[in-house]
């Protein structure tokens, strides 16, 4: 049969999040999954029928380099454990019931945004001139300031010059009134084909790889779920695909660092200046727990551990200065010791771009090595180790382009 060899579509695309714009190493990969439930019956079996549980899209990519938007990147390095990854809470400080506006400070709206409200518990909503406010209608946003906006009851009001209809306050609330959005992941094509996913979180923060002749960073990964105030079977409850020209001139080779990296760890030598053999590589992983309900399944996730590690092959340091690092006999080594109160593990670039450090750190596995064409030591794993500052927990690892405070 006759064929258009012009419909083969393929091409490169950029990833927009969070204000934050990825050229990427390599592919981007959308997988889209139905995950069935059996109906079973004795005469047919287990596979009788099948019917749809869940469905998960999800979105990985490695960005091609360039040290910036580190937040984006790794957004469960000051997370409170047992907090959602999506939708993002803004707590809204005070309401101007002259202007109607809304402090809310560094809210990050925008114009048009679809957001929903609540109350903290035991808290009441602020009561309006006509009807009132419910934590299940969808309310848009028109931005006054970084710092205020207005709610408007259509997207056309709040995207009016000026914005026309805002909710009007006739008085407080009680308690913390909370302004709740999603934030978007657009996959956008220089054919022009842009796939907008309207509710999505990181899942998986990308490794780093700390080394002269390597490009930053590992893969990150995001998971789209269904937009917070609707259905699954709503049309764009997930997804919406258009088309659109893109012009885009933000990329700069200049900001893909790839330099040496040095070491720190602690203030004895040979730990308080060292180098790996092969480079660094670091991991974040956290453990995320599936939260919806029966009727519509997975809603979202919650952060339930998070953790680090950095892996290298230390260079200059022998046997018997690992194996008292990592006590394993002697002084302390009792089983139920507390495995905490090491020194921080700080590994930075030249004028500490990039700079990464590993909290508490200490050493989880060394190995020595015994062979003609091997150093002895080998590969070596540390660990971050929580600590507490009257009662409040510190940060597991820190990125940035200078030293930490």
């Amino acid at each position: 049969m006759p064929s258009n060899i012009a419909r083969i579509i393929g091409g490169p695309a950029l990833v927009m999040y969070r204000g934050a714009t990825f050229y990427t190493k390599g592919d981007i990969a959308v997988v889209e999954e139905i995950v069935p439930f059996n109906v079973a019956t004795s005469r047919f079996g287990e596979e009788t029928d099948k019917r749809l549980d869940q469905r998960q899209v999800t979105v990985r990519f490695t960005p091609a380099g360039e040290w910036e938007n580190l937040g984006v990147l790794y957004p469960y390095r000051t997370a409170l454990i047992g907090s959602l990854i999506t939708p993002q809470r803004i707590a809204v400080e005070a309401i101007n019931t002259t202007s109607d506006q809304l402090t809310a400070t560094a809210h990050g709206l925008a114009d048009g945004d679809l957001v929903l409200v609540e109350m903290s518990i035991g808290g009441a909503f602020p009561t309006l001139s006509a009807g009132a406010l419910s934590d299940t209608t969808k309310y848009y946003v028109a931005k006054v300031d970084d710092d205020k906006l207005t709610l408007h009851p259509t997207y056309a009001d709040a995207i009016a010059d000026p914005p026309t209809n805002a909710l009007n306050f006739t008085a407080q609330p009680t308690g913390t009134m909370y302004v709740d959005r999603d934030h978007p992941l657009t996959i956008w094509a220089f054919d022009g084909e842009k796939h907008v996913f309207h509710n999505a979180a990181v899942v998986g923060q990308p490794d780093i790889i700390g080394s002269a002749v390597a490009t930053l960073f590992g893969e990150v990964q995001f998971e789209a779920f269904v937009r917070n105030g609707f259905d699954p079977t709503d049309e764009n409850s997930i997804e919406t695909v258009s088309f659109a020209a893109l012009t885009d001139t933000s990329f700069d080779p200049d900001a893909i660092l790839t330099v040496p990296f040095t070491a720190a760890w602690g203030a004895t030598a040979p730990w308080d200046s060292f180098e790996a053999r092969a480079g660094w590589r670091f991991r974040f992983p956290v453990r995320l727990e599936s939260r919806g309900n029966d009727r519509i399944g997975n809603r979202t996730k919650r952060l339930v551990s998070a953790s680090a590690f950095a892996t290298a092959i230390p260079d200059g340091i022998d046997s018997s200065q690992l194996s008292t690092k990592l006590r394993i006999q002697g002084t302390g080594a009792h089983r139920g010791a507390r495995l905490v109160g090491g020194d921080d593990l700080n590994v930075y670039g030249p004028d500490d771009e990039p700079y990464i450090r590993i909290y508490g750190a200490r050493l989880r596995t060394g190995q020595r090595m015994f062979g003609a064409a091997v150093d002895r030591v080998g590969e070596c794993e540390w660990y971050a180790a929580r600590s507490f500052d009257a009662g409040v927990a510190e940060p597991l690892f820190y990125v940035g382009s200078e030293a930490p405070a």
